[in-house]
């Protein structure tokens, strides 16, 4: 092999380790415990201080509660007054263990993430280039030089669904400690009857798994992403040669980059829509 055509597949061979590491940084950053990270203690240390603010709120909720049934009846049952007084009890201690409810179901999802982690997510890059290293064997200099032309849109397109992907990943990360650090406020509203208010503190829990399943969704759109694009390529190889060869392979990788960036920004909303949340 030519320096010419060592330098083109050096190149390709730092474009998808580069790709590869963004993948295996992101399933890093879905799989971790965030709430061992020092992130964490920034969120814990918000929700200490919105704790107050919470019970105040539950409180005012217990008291609208209240006068809502002194003006609708003269003499309050005791039976509602003992369910008030149940609710205002709950919410006083879902403020004080809401932090530690979100990590319960934290783990769970992380849980079901490292079992798709385990597929292989994070190894396109390396059972790619064999197959491409064996392509670029067959090629003069000249041929060696329109693949690496019309391969550049795919590779770059690679790039950008790499850095995307690590961009949501640290995203969703914020999203799970911002749920952490208010969770206080939504079950201070757990004394209300109201229908809407009184539903805060549920779909609030439903947010936070949202927030999590979405990791769920994201390495499953990865993990597709590498099926789809390890298929096409294989299938280039050994059904077509030349150009038509070159035009499978980079039709593919372009097709299957901008499939998995649609995917990883769709994936909280289908989180959001299996959930009822949509």
């Amino acid at each position: 092999m030519t320096p010419f055509k060592d330098a083109i597949k050096d190149l390709i061979a730092a474009m998808l380790v580069n790709f590869d590491s963004a993948i295996t940084s992101a399933v890093e950053v879905l799989t971790t415990d965030i709430f061992e990270s020092a992130f964490a203690g920034t969120a814990t240390a918000i929700a200490e201080v919105v704790a107050p603010v919470a019970a105040s709120i539950a409180a005012l909720c217990f008291m609208i509660e209240f006068l809502k049934c002194t003006v609708k009846a003269d003499i309050i049952k005791w039976e509602y007054a003992v369910r008030m007084m149940c609710k205002l009890a709950i919410a006083a201690s879902a403020i004080q263990v809401a932090p530690k409810l979100l990590k319960f179901i934290y783990i769970t999802g992380a849980g079901w993430i490292s079992g798709v982690g385990a597929v292989g997510a994070g190894e396109f890059g390396s059972s790619v280039y064999g197959h491409i290293e064996t392509i670029l064997s067959k090629m003069n200099w000249a041929q060696a030089l329109g693949f690496a032309v019309s391969m550049l849109v795919a590779f770059l397109a690679l790039f950008v669904a790499g850095i995307l992907v690590h961009v949501m990943a640290y995203v969703r990360m914020f999203e799970i400690l911002i749920h952490m650090a208010v969770s206080p406020i939504p079950c201070a509203f757990l004394p209300l009857e109201d229908s809407v208010f009184g539903a805060i503190p549920k779909k609030f829990v439903m947010s936070f798994t949202a927030a999590v399943m979405q990791g769920l969704f994201i390495l499953i759109s990865i993990v597709m992403f590498q099926a789809l694009c390890s298929n096409i390529i294989l299938t280039a190889m050994e059904s077509a040669t030349g150009m038509a060869g070159l035009t499978l392979v980079s039709s593919g990788m372009l097709l299957g980059s901008l499939v998995l960036v649609v995917a990883v920004m769709k994936s909280g909303a289908w989180a959001k829509s299996i959930l009822g949340l949509g």
